[in-house]
Formats: C-alpha cells, sequence, structure tokens
C-alpha cells in the first residue's frame, strides 16, 4: 500500500510500532493471570448528525475480555477519565 501511495505521489505515512505493556518494576511483558490484573483502555471519536463531537472511553479487562465501563460524552478530560478509570 506505501509503495502504490508513493508512486501516485501521495503522502506515505510513517509505521508506528506497537509499544508494550510493561510489568512495574522487571521490564517485562505483562500477561493477564487474573481478573483485574491487566486492564486496556480505548478512546473513540465520532461525529453526531449535527456535527458535534463524541467521545467513547471504555476500559476492558483483559483476562476475561469483559467491558468494565463505558463512559459517553460530548468532552472527555483527564480528569473525567482518571475517575471513570479508577477501580471498580
Amino acid at each position: 500500500m506505501q509503495r502504490l501511495r508513493r508512486e501516485a505521489g501521495l503522502q506515505v505515512r510513517k509505521r508506528q510500532r506497537r509499544t508494550l505493556r510493561l510489568g512495574p518494576t522487571n521490564g517485562q511483558r505483562q500477561r493477564a493471570e487474573r481478573r483485574n490484573q491487566v486492564w486496556g483502555w480505548d478512546l473513540i471519536h465520532d461525529q453526531t448528525d449535527h456535527g458535534q463531537t463524541l467521545r467513547i472511553l471504555s476500559l476492558i479487562d483483559e483476562y476475561t475480555k469483559q467491558v468494565l465501563v463505558i463512559h459517553v460524552g460530548y468532552s472527555i478530560r483527564a480528569v473525567d477519565a482518571i475517575t471513570v478509570l479508577e477501580p471498580p
């Protein structure tokens, strides 16, 4: 895909390397071995029919693959995200 874009004279995006989740002290990648040990979060941006930005923040338990929290709002500040991400 990058070669085709380059040949067409379009801008080519640089690939980003995946970041690994590191453990607190040992530098090893953490894998969930029990419930509530490793969480993942995702922030999605969308737009309503009226052009207003809508944001969706979800918190997922990586062991059970269960969605713990979904927070929807027109604006999600860092303070709101930290409040939502507190342990259930």
